[in-house]
């Protein structure tokens, strides 16, 4: 298994960029009912994987270190707004909240769904396989030392030093990461879905060279990512492209767009047509939703979006952000 180093220091990382973007837009323009069938496959068997690593973990990792970099805090943290501009929009990010995701999401799901109970189990799930994961990946951090700085690269080295000390390791790490990659596909698809779908509405285009077009301008935005961890080492400020992107998108971008849109769509719509929206959902409760689409979101958007900006004034507990 090559080192991560190894990997940065060629073109691993433009030729997948090209290579996930010509099975993206391939799945898009046969159709999606394949890569549904494997998700519903595949997405349960990932968990059961991760399951166990993180219980390999536990045992032989640095369980007490791990614990206490991802659960202890000291309650002068809360009073940073920095650190609620970073969890709101790490929240928002990974529920691919402020995306566009849900939108191609929504758009496959039948009706009669109790929204509220969907969205809670989601939640639930997003955050019970976050936990998991930091404790799959931390409890080996600590134990082998290494630097908690690493970014986007901290899976690609942690992981394969717990593979390699592991019994039937390879065949492990095999299927972690190709797990790993087509979890990331599914999103990748869902993303680019978002792209093409607008070309093809308000364009004179057929939906078929809206997927060219569409895959194609986000290989073309993704190539100053890719170059980050390749030979050029792309950078802005001394980090990675990648990481100033993610980090961006995550506490920046995401905040703005989730919170501007629920504030659009809960004046654009009346009440009325929330409660035929939001079925199996009691009336009252469509009415607070709406309310606070309405009335919090942009404060709050604005507030995160003010403290995201002053961030640089605070320290933010490296516990807290990772």
């Amino acid at each position: 298994m090559p080192e991560f180093s190894e990997f940065q220091s060629g073109w691993g990382s433009l030729i997948g960029l090209g290579f996930v973007c010509l099975i993206v837009g391939g799945i898009l323009i046969t159709g999606l009912s394949a890569i549904e069938k494997f998700a519903k496959l595949l997405m349960p068997l990932l968990l059961l994987t991760i399951l166990g690593l993180a219980a390999y973990g536990l045992v032989l990792g640095d369980t007490g270190a791990a614990i206490n970099f991802l659960f202890s805090f000291s309650p002068s943290d809360l009073a940073n707004p920095g650190l609620w501009a970073a969890a709101v929009g790490q929240a928002f990010y990974s529920l691919a909240i402020g995306q566009g995701y849900l939108i191609t999401y929504g758009s496959y799901m039948p009706r009669g769904i109790h929204m509220v109970r969907a969205v809670g189990f989601v939640a639930i799930f997003n955050v019970g396989v976050a936990l998991l994961a930091g404790l799959m990946i931390f409890t080996l951090v600590f134990e082998q030392g290494l630097d908690l700085a690493a970014g986007s690269a901290l899976a690609f080295e942690v992981m394969p030093e717990a593979f390699r000390a592991m019994p039937a390791g390879t065949l492990v790490a095999a299927l972690f990461f190709w797990l790993f990659f087509l979890a990331a596909l599914s999103s990748a698809i869902a993303g680019a879905k978002v792209v093409t779908v607008p070309i093809s509405e308000h364009f004179p285009v057929s939906a078929n060279s809206a997927v060219v077009v569409g895959v194609g301008l986000v290989a073309i935005l993704g190539v100053p990512s890719a170059l980050s961890y390749a030979a050029p080492q792309w950078s802005i400020a001394g980090q990675p492209v990648l990481d100033v992107i993610d980090k961006f998108a995550g506490s920046g971008a995401v905040i703005a767009t989730a919170v501007g849109g629920a504030a659009i769509a809960g004046w654009a719509l009346t009440v009325r047509r929330w409660e035929g929206v939001m079925e199996r959902t009691p009336a009252r409760l469509t009415s607070v939703l709406v309310f606070i689409a309405r009335w919090v979101c942009l404060p709050v958007g604005a507030i995160s979006g003010g403290a995201r900006s002053s961030a640089a004034r605070y320290k933010i507990p490296q516990r807290c952000l990772r």
